[in-house]
């Protein structure tokens, strides 16, 4: 699959201008915008109101935290790098996008857990483009995803010998607005990508137990009535 490039800095709405035009050679054009989500917003409160009462010295603790590296060998603590990603795409990518040509956005994740290949990640972002998770305190909150034809995750990986693999996720807004839907065979291309990213993912792990069945293994070695502190379990595996 190759798509073409059409032109560069395409205008969008208002004065705002895109990335790049794109199309297959049966397609029309299709206003692209990229966007790349890094992990210091995840270290930050997503809301206006925990922003304004969280205490200064947790904020001067992010703060500082932000400007060390991104992985920390002590640290740990929830994950929610689809809430950053369909964040950024609201904000700054949807006003751009306007109601007279097929729209889609690709965000090329630097968070701490890419939502590449997440489990129900297209779930949650098929229930974000029927009900956007606004926030209720910020006035400029306000976009919704009538615009948007579909949303395209691409998150490289590093592999043997400097090769790099580009990891592939795609989601359809059906619900888009029908000058902005995407056409079939560029809807169809994507969703093909998706799918031999994902079978590459499972040919490169096939045989290799997951961290959970590893768990459950050593546990039934065991015995059912032995339990462990969590340090132990931390310390083994």
């Amino acid at each position: 699959m190759v798509f073409e490039c059409a032109v560069g800095a395409p205008p969008g709405q208002g004065s705002t201008k895109g990335d790049v035009l794109i199309c297959l050679a049966d397609s029309p054009n299709i206003f692209v915008e990229i966007k790349q989500p890094g992990w210091q917003s995840e270290l930050l409160p997503r809301r206006i109101a925990e922003r304004q009462n969280h205490f200064p010295e947790d904020r001067t603790r992010r703060l500082e935290r932000i400007r060390q590296d991104r992985y920390s060998a002590i640290e740990g603590g929830a994950v929610g790098s689809h809430l950053a990603a369909l964040d950024v795409v609201r904000r700054n990518a949807i006003p751009k996008l306007t109601k007279q040509c097929p729209n889609l956005v690709v965000v090329i994740d630097d968070l701490t857990v890419t939502p590449v290949g997440m489990p129900g990640l297209a779930q949650f972002v098929e229930r974000e483009f029927l009900k956007p998770d606004h926030d209720p305190d910020d006035p400029d909150d306000v976009f919704s995803y009538e615009r948007l034809g579909g949303l395209l995750f691409l998150n490289m990986e590093l592999q043997v010998g400097d090769r790099v693999r580009c990891r592939t996720d795609f989601v359809q807004n059906r619900n888009a607005l029908p000058p902005c839907d995407l056409p079939p065979s560029v809807a169809s291309a994507l969703s093909k990508m998706r799918e031999e990213s994902r079978k590459l993912r499972e040919q490169q792990f096939a045989g290799r137990p997951t961290c959970f069945e590893m768990i459950r293994s050593r546990d039934n070695s065991r015995g059912a009535a032995v339990v462990e502190p969590s340090v132990d379990l931390m310390a083994e595996t």
